[in-house]
């Protein structure tokens, strides 16, 4: 069964690791996690909307994550 997100998950991931957007309409947004600048490309809808798994594969290598598993935990864990 894949791993599910929705936007509100991924928005409240960026906040809490101190992302912002690189321009005011942007979709991309740049940050550090782990000690590590990293940009990720996010386009937010609505809290309750459903990432698709392969864009969110996509942002937990982009924010260094090993996998989708692994994004899941520490979001269960931290927020």
């Amino acid at each position: 069964m894949p791993i599910r997100f929705d936007h509100g998950d991924i928005r409240r991931l960026l906040k809490h690791f101190g992302f912002h957007k690189m321009r005011k309409e942007s979709f991309i947004y740049i940050g550090q996690t782990f000690g590590v600048n990293r940009t990720v490309k996010f386009d937010y809808h609505s809290d309750r909307t459903q990432l698709k798994t392969g864009t969110a594969g996509a942002i937990a290598k982009s924010l260094g994550f090993n996998d989708q598993q692994a994004m899941k935990d520490y979001v269960n864990k931290h927020l």
